[in-house]
């Protein structure tokens, strides 16, 4: 009777199918005889290998050291002087208005009168008081009755359409930088940080004459090898301000720069496959368990991580991954390092009565903070980790998990950036159908202050499009199997 490790019964699992790398048991075709005068060549060669493994440790050690600092350093958690010490916590809405207001709506109005407008916006800032975890963190009671003031002007005389409800209560973004508030599917980001990349490569930030340093980052270069190139993280209007040539090794080079979009992803919640020298990949653009067959897919992963703890290189895929629960993945986690992820982390959830009911707690009303200095996993094997702009909320947690871990690098862009609040929550405000998220905790990972527009900055800066072929490419370059 043929038995099958469990992670190629994960793959079966995925595929529906066993497929023909199983029954043959990952085996490879052996090489050809070596020529009668090898032997020179192979020395020749063995010296090539020394020579980019070393540049390759190197480089994995440096990293690992960044993380070690991180790790090291005082790490407060958060203090309470920013919450709102007068707040009444039994001050709420009614349970009728609660279940008014968590119920979706059957259709929405294309317009609205100004009042009925003017009623929402009021009820906006009502559910901010009452549930949003980052209310006293921007400011408080001052500095949200004015935006409300400034938001109740800003509505036109007269019908009001969905658009210009969402365009007045963008004031919000004068303070508040949170990519998990949204009103009507915006989020509550004056200024998205994205990255550009150039065509440029170089071997040492030497090489950069005259260009921000800030710009200067450690890439894959198209045949593999690790190298540096131009990568700016920017708003759109700055974006247009990046000079368009610099001075490279001694010479002008022009330089194309580009906001590179994953558009090629397929739309999976996990898929398990092998690179072209029979490492494991694994790929997830959702963590979100929404029928029978993605929940059976996801508790499968999460008891197979011991089956991935002595591969000596994995790749793990999460581009545009942004929803769902990462409690699936943790699983795999404590399997594939043997401890459950300790994330160097200060929080502090905000449980108003609003919030409780909406999310069906029955804990008592009040704040709930706490900490963890982290806990660094040192681990032998080589684990690359793909980003972009679009891995957020439950990706950028899955990535900061790996993050913890030794010898794991990170590759692609700078993430979405929506860090700061988690644990969301969703209503439907009563005149206008727009739906309303907010998180009920408040988080700070790794470090103290706001990640949210900015995101969690990779490794290795590769167009993300790109970054799966590179890490292929690097492997190769580098002789990793």
């Amino acid at each position: 009777m043929f038995t099958y490790k469990r992670r190629r019964i994960l793959t079966a699992i995925l595929t529906g199918t066993i497929c023909a790398s199983v029954l043959l048991g990952g085996c490879r075709t052996p090489s050809a005889e070596k020529s009668s005068d090898s032997g020179e060549s192979q020395t020749a060669s063995d010296s090539v290998s020394t020579a980019r493994r070393q540049q390759l440790d190197s480089f994995l050690q440096t990293v690992n050291d960044r993380k070690e600092d991180i790790y090291n350093e005082e790490f407060l958690p958060f203090e309470e002087q920013w919450a709102d010490g007068v707040f009444d916590w039994e001050d709420t809405f009614t349970q009728e208005e609660m279940e008014q207001l968590s119920t979706p709506p059957q259709d929405t109005p294309e317009q609205m009168s100004n009042e009925t407008a003017r009623q929402d916006i009021q009820m906006f800032f009502r559910l901010l008081r009452q549930g949003y975890v980052g209310y006293d963190y921007f400011g408080g009671e001052e500095v949200f009755d004015r935006l409300e003031d400034e938001a109740l002007d800003a509505l036109p005389d007269g019908t009001v359409t969905p658009e210009q409800l969402i365009e007045a209560v963008g004031c919000v973004k004068e303070v508040v930088t949170d990519n998990n508030l949204k009103i009507g599917g915006v989020p509550m980001v004056q200024n998205q940080y994205e990255t550009w990349f150039s065509d440029v490569y170089f071997d040492t930030p030497e090489q950069a004459e005259d260009v921000d340093s800030e710009w200067i980052r450690p890439s894959i270069a198209p045949d593999g090898r690790l190298c540096y190139t131009l990568a700016a993280v920017v708003t759109d209007e700055q974006a247009g301000k990046l000079p368009d040539e610099a001075v490279i090794d001694g010479k002008n080079v022009s330089i194309d720069w580009q906001k590179w979009e994953c558009t090629s992803l397929e739309d999976t919640v996990l898929s398990v496959t092998e690179l072209s020298n029979g490492a494991p990949l694994l790929a997830s653009r959702s963590m979100l368990a929404d029928d029978d067959q993605h929940s059976v897919q996801l508790d499968a992963l999460s008891r197979v991580g011991t089956d991935y703890r002595d591969v000596s290189l994995l790749v793990w895929d999460f581009r545009s991954n942004s929803g769902g629960s990462d409690s699936y993945f943790r699983g795999w986690f404590a399997g594939f390092t043997g401890m459950n992820p300790d994330v160097k982390v200060s929080y502090a959830a905000r449980l108003t009565p609003l919030n409780k009911y909406l999310l069906n707690f029955v804990l008592a009303t009040g704040w709930y903070t706490d900490y963890s200095d982290g806990l660094l996993n040192y681990r032998d094997g080589i684990t690359f980790v793909l980003q972009d702009g679009q891995t957020a909320d439950i990706g950028e947690s899955m990535v900061n998990q790996l993050r913890s871990v030794t010898n794991t690098l990170t590759v692609g862009s700078t993430t979405k950036g929506a860090i700061l609040t988690s644990n969301t929550v969703n209503v439907w405000l009563p005149g206008s159908g727009l739906q309303v998220q907010w998180g009920i905790k408040l988080q700070q990972v790794e470090k103290t202050g706001n990640p949210d527009g900015y995101g969690v900055e990779p490794d290795l800066w590769v167009p993300p499009e790109m970054a799966l072929e590179r890490v292929e490419l690097l492997c190769g370059y580098y002789g990793l199997s």
